[in-house]
């Protein structure tokens, strides 16, 4: 873990020396769809809880790197439907 604000951000970071490849996004889906989480359609590499609405995003290292970062995150819902825009 290298970040856990989730006390006060409500968000946690990891990092893994995996490549977040298409193939590895695809396998931790697969791993987590039975723990609730689903593909968040609206959000690149993202997955959202079906229950508690919290958010995973993985984030590539980055050109020359090998690594990804793998954000976990309190829901984002406040009444009102709220879209994450993601920089890559």
């Amino acid at each position: 873990m290298t970040e856990d604000a989730w006390r006060g951000r409500g968000r946690r970071t990891y990092i893994h020396d995996d490549d977040a490849t298409r193939s590895y996004f695809v396998g931790l889906t697969r791993r987590l769809r039975s723990a609730g989480w689903e593909v968040d359609r609206n959000n690149i590499r993202s997955l959202r809880h079906r229950i508690t609405n919290e958010i995973i995003e993985l984030e590539p290292g980055g050109a020359g790197t090998t690594g990804h970062f793998l954000h976990h995150m309190k829901s984002l819902n406040t009444g009102r439907v709220t879209k994450i825009r993601m920089k890559w």
